[in-house]
């Protein structure tokens, strides 16, 4: 288990100690916000990866029946493949939004903790006018 002061790099998933700290007073409310995101965006990986695995078995199903494994009589059930693209579509849409939802929470829990945008930008990976953005839209929806 990560220690509370432990942040992954989601760019390069390193391992970055020291970036956040629910212990200190200091960033406390950003440490729920950020605990939450991250609970929310767990969910939402593991819905994720249940529903492609369902959307490959059912691909793969498809590609046997149009390749010829199937009987005369089974016609492909090309039905399916509107039915797969949506689920394949709204798993994707679901985990962006969660890890949306769980980038914002990461980068107010650094900015409280007294890191400036530009030292985010750096650990994230992204420039520092996203980091600005990030935050504007953190404390407009707060």
């Amino acid at each position: 288990m990560l220690a509370s002061s432990t942040v992954l790099r989601p760019s390069t998933l390193e391992l970055v100690p020291g970036a956040a700290d629910a212990a200190t007073g200091a960033g406390a409310p950003a440490a729920a916000s950020t605990a939450t995101a991250l609970t929310h965006l767990r969910r939402h990986l593991q819905e994720g990866i249940d529903a492609l695995a369902e959307a490959l078995a059912r691909t793969e199903a498809l590609c046997g029946q149009l390749d010829g494994d199937a009987g005369p009589d089974d016609a492909p059930a090309l039905e399916q493949v509107p039915v797969l693209s949506c689920r394949v579509g709204e798993a994707v849409t679901r985990l962006s939004e969660a890890d949306s939802r769980w980038r914002r929470a990461e980068v107010r829990a650094l900015h409280e903790r007294g890191l400036s945008t530009r030292a985010i930008a750096k650990l994230l990976g992204v420039s520092h006018q996203r980091i600005s953005v990030l935050l504007k839209d953190t404390a407009a929806s707060a």
